[in-house]
């Protein structure tokens, strides 16, 4: 990643933890790019990023 500009966009939107999920309000920076990795590695698809693009009218 050496060289490379990366912009992060945290959306307002509230979670909605379920029974034995981390407290979203003791989230590190830490945890939070952890949680960015999984799911940037795992359960975002092309599709999912455009959409959200589109509707923030980026």
């Amino acid at each position: 990643m050496i060289g490379r500009e990366v912009l992060l966009i945290v959306e307002n939107c509230p979670t909605h933890p379920n029974i034995g999920e981390i407290n979203p309000e003791k989230i590190n920076v830490l945890d939070a790019i952890h949680f960015i990795n999984v799911a940037w590695n795992i359960d975002v698809k092309p599709t999912t990023i455009a959409n959200y693009f589109r509707h923030c009218k980026i």
